[in-house]
């Protein structure tokens, strides 16, 4: 059973990785996501990628039964497909965790964090190493 649909348009990738995508409207990819669910029953998530031709055909790309890299641009939107996942702990799944906002532009940040010093006082001078050009 089809519980919603969740659609992003990549602007941007990185390593194979949607990098920066929007939020668009599911509903013109809804006739080939009913005709795949109803074809494949999937007994949980699944994530695809979907092309438009000019004239607005869809083809799928790409069928992965799993959680997929885009997830967080939707729930960045609003979409709490998480706690839609666990019947056990939230009970039927509601349609409304699967709202989102249409529009919403967001893109992966990649940070580094210094977390600990191991070498107390030391610099890579002291070591005798120089710096990375």
């Amino acid at each position: 059973m089809l519980h919603g649909t969740l659609a992003r348009r990549k602007l941007r990738m990185r390593d194979g990785q949607t990098d920066r995508a929007v939020t668009v409207d599911p509903a013109p990819f809804a006739p080939v996501v009913a005709r795949l669910g109803a074809a494949l029953r999937p007994a949980g998530l699944v994530d695809l990628d979907i092309v438009r031709t000019r004239d607005g055909v869809p083809w799928v790309l790409d069928v992965n039964p799993r959680f997929g890299g885009g997830y967080p641009f939707s729930h960045v939107a609003g979409a709490t497909r998480p706690r839609s996942c666990s019947p056990r702990r939230w009970g039927a799944p509601d349609p409304a965790l699967l709202d989102y906002e249409i529009g919403v532009v967001a893109e992966r940040f990649e940070e580094v964090r210094r977390l600990e010093v191991r070498a107390v006082g030391h610099t890579a001078a002291d070591a005798g190493s120089a710096p990375a050009a």
